[in-house]
């Protein structure tokens, strides 16, 4: 982050993203991780357990 953020006092004081914003209320109201795939599923292997969205809706009659 030091390197990807020159001058903290100047980022900080920029006014907020509102895109950015939804996409971080998104996921902390979903309780996902905010992250890409790479970075989700190294978490998933860390954890131990699946954090990525499963399909919606009821399983088909041939899938139980």
């Amino acid at each position: 982050m030091l390197s990807m953020v020159g001058n903290w006092k100047m980022y900080l004081a920029e006014p907020e993203d509102e895109t950015d914003y939804d996409v971080f209320k998104a996921s902390e109201e979903s309780g996902k991780p905010l992250g890409g795939e790479t970075f989700v599923e190294k978490l998933e292997v860390l954890l131990g357990r699946p954090l990525k969205p499963k399909k919606r809706g009821r399983k088909k009659k041939g899938d139980r």
